[in-house]
């Protein structure tokens, strides 16, 4: 009888945990903004669709435990002044905006889902660039809501020096396998 209410239970509180993941990945007031001193950028930013976000986001067990493997990296808006937010489609390999001479800062944005360490370089002499902010995704799909685990993170790579070229980034995952995932992508 004990085993038939627990079972009851956790059947119930996963049906209301997933069935609330749409609601609070639809809420953008979960969503904080960057402090830059582009303002064109930060409205970018701040209009980052969590929802479209959170149809790529499996639904970690919230009786699991460490960090998730890193299973999915890729380029998910370009953000520039001259353009405001350029999103990328998943398997897209190349801009559609041309980035090339534009003045003003430009961003790169990367979506990883699970734990890992990225570098990356952009253009023929393969410049490193940094990485200016990492939001975590938790997984109701929110961002940077503390409160539950983070399932993966949103990177924003400055690459205002050189504006266009192959965008190249590797990430390793934290854990086992230390899966390596990599990703290209040509800015015009």
């Amino acid at each position: 009888m004990k085993n038939k209410i627990l079972s009851m239970f956790l059947y119930v509180f996963s049906f209301i945990l997933i069935s609330s993941s749409a609601v609070f990945a639809s809420d953008l007031s979960n969503v904080k903004g960057l402090s830059t001193s582009n303002k064109t950028i930060n409205q970018s930013i701040q209009k980052l669709q969590v929802s479209k976000l959170n149809k790529n986001i499996y639904l970690a067990s919230a009786f699991a435990g460490g960090a998730p493997q890193l299973t999915s990296y890729r380029v998910y808006a370009i953000l520039s002044d001259k353009y405001g937010e350029e999103d990328i489609q998943q398997g897209r390999m190349t801009s559609y905006n041309n980035y090339d001479n534009i003045p003003g800062r430009e961003e790169i944005v990367t979506v990883e889902y699970g734990y890992g360490t990225p570098t990356a370089t952009i253009g023929v002499g393969h410049n490193e660039v940094k990485c200016v902010r990492t939001d975590s995704i938790d997984e109701l799909g929110r961002v940077n809501v503390p409160g539950l685990p983070s399932v993966g993170f949103i990177r924003y790579w400055d690459v205002s020096n050189y504006k266009t070229g192959m965008f190249s980034s590797t990430n390793t995952s934290i854990n086992s396998p230390y899966t390596n995932l990599y990703l290209n992508f040509y800015v015009q």
